[in-house]
């Protein structure tokens, strides 16, 4: 078998870029499209992000977590990684609040409810009743969600770790899936962001997260030998081109094609990304590597900064600039931001935080 190295995932990286993209574009669709737009399955993204943090946590844990590596340890990493940008989400999510009672705006919400909510946020406490506001278990930025369903599984994939065998994860996916199976044919697989479907979020949590890193144990840990995937020759921008495709199908075809998503589909494109000699190469590398650098700041601080443009430029500004130009202008000015917020604030702050951190020593690999 192949051994893998940080590179031979680039072509993940650069799906993951693809996926908050289309997340960009999906909550301010009105900004670019009329309503009803091209992305139809845009909100399947979600379950694209759970599927990849699933491979590449096993990827990066396994073995550290059955040589040892407790649970506090693991999940101050995970902290490290995704808590600095859901700080600074959440403080960009009270700026317009905050700018609107400042400037005494009809229908300022109370100071006491923004200091709850965002005393909430900030401790990633999810609001279970959350009026308006998207009806969003963090109202502040409601993307975050998903996060906080990240960080639960997490500290589950390391309570169980060593636990964790072939049967166990074909277990928990299988009963995650019945789940979604049954959500799907009852108001949808897009829950858990909201207070009314909260609990569902936890098997559609499952079924992607735990679903990843089965498909890791199968594909690339060699627990399957007898066979293997074809090689493509482009695997990010032929995987890319293939999500981007499933997630502009028509809303109207559900909730079927949903689940093909979820159970075929998405674990196909990854399957495909991370083969054994699928390394992105060239400009596909390097697109690869500029996208997934973006992903995360770009998921994470679009929502507020959507909110404070929509506020700032198009409301208090007077700015009339119509779709796509002002969806292409607004997602410009996140991009930009995010990047920003990558290279200013969140890797020289995870670089400190990490410092004094040893990397536990693993044992050969078999």
């Amino acid at each position: 078998m192949q051994t893998t190295t940080k590179d031979h995932f680039l072509a993940l990286d650069g799906l993951r870029g693809v996926a908050a993209l289309a997340v960009l574009v999906m909550h301010r669709g009105r900004w670019f499209y009329a309503p009803g737009g091209f992305l139809g399955h845009g909100y399947l993204a979600v379950d694209f992000f759970f599927l990849l943090s699933g491979f590449v946590i096993a990827f990066a844990y396994d073995r550290r977590i059955q040589a040892g590596m407790t649970p506090w340890t693991f999940m101050r990493l995970r902290l490290i990684r995704l808590y600095p940008l859901i700080f600074l989400g959440m403080l960009l999510g009270a700026a317009w609040p905050l700018i609107r009672i400042l400037t005494d705006m009809r229908g300022a919400p109370d100071p006491g409810a923004l200091a709850y909510d965002l005393i909430r946020g900030l401790s990633l406490i999810p609001d279970d009743y959350a009026p308006g506001a998207g009806d969003s278990i963090f109202p502040l930025n409601g993307p975050t969600w998903s996060l906080f369903f990240e960080l639960l599984v997490n500290l589950v994939f390391v309570l169980i770790g060593p636990r964790l065998s072939l049967k166990v994860l074909a277990a928990i996916v299988t009963l995650s899936a019945v789940a979604m199976t049954w959500a799907a044919f009852h108001g949808g697989v897009d829950v858990g962001g909201r207070p009314s479907t909260i609990l569902a979020g936890f098997p559609r949590t499952g079924v992607g997260f735990f679903g990843g890193a089965l498909l890791y144990r199968l594909i690339v840990a060699g627990r399957a030998r007898s066979w293997s995937l074809p090689r493509l020759p482009a695997p990010f921008l032929t995987c890319g081109l293939g999500l981007t495709a499933i997630l502009c199908v028509p809303r109207a075809i559900q909730p079927v094609f949903d689940l093909l998503a979820l159970f075929v589909l998405f674990p196909a494109l990854v399957a495909f990304a991370a083969a054994p000699g699928a390394a992105s190469a060239g400009f596909g590398a390097k697109l690869s590597r500029l996208a997934g650098d973006l992903s995360y700041p770009v998921y994470v601080l679009h929502y507020p900064l959507y909110v404070l443009i929509g506020g700032l430029g198009f409301r208090m500004g007077g700015l009339n600039i119509p779709p796509p130009w002002r969806g292409l202008l607004s997602a410009a000015i996140v991009i930009g931001a995010a990047w920003a917020a990558l290279k200013l604030y969140d890797e020289p702050l995870r670089r400190r935080l990490m410092q004094g951190i040893k990397p536990r020593a693993l044992p050969a690999a078999a």
